[in-house]
């Protein structure tokens, strides 16, 4: 039984891994699926701030308009 999934990534790296593509009728492969979803989101999240905080350290004009400004950061930036 095919059911479309939101992600077909997700299914074709899931397809690589077991050898099959995923049976939503066995319990076994959507747990598996669910494993794969909830890995990818906590991976996903994970890479939030360091993408924040690489674009912030990375633009010039945040560090002299904002960093400047906050008293904590500049006293780091001035060393």
């Amino acid at each position: 039984m095919a059911v479309p999934c939101g992600d077909p990534d997700l299914r074709a790296r899931l397809a690589q891994v077991t050898g099959h593509w995923p049976d939503y009728s066995n319990q076994e492969d959507l747990a598996k699926l669910g494993a794969e979803a909830f890995a990818f989101v906590n991976v996903a999240r994970f890479a939030i701030p360091l993408r924040i905080g690489l674009a912030l350290s990375t633009t010039p004009w945040v560090r002299d308009n904002v960093v400047q400004n906050i008293p904590f950061l500049a006293k780091k930036d001035a060393q």
